[in-house]
């Protein structure tokens, strides 16, 4: 569960079409919000 700034509750579903919205503005694809867990879990370990 994601939580906004104002602490109201944010839905999944909300986030993941945030997220495809920017990977499409930012012309990036391939890309998954699970991958972006396994960078900070690769880079916290480090």
């Amino acid at each position: 569960m994601f939580i906004h700034d104002s602490g109201q509750r944010l839905y999944n579903r909300k986030v993941q079409r945030a997220f495809r919205a920017a990977l499409e503005m930012a012309k990036i694809g391939n890309v998954h919000f699970n991958d972006l867990k396994h960078t900070l879990a690769s880079y916290l370990r480090q």
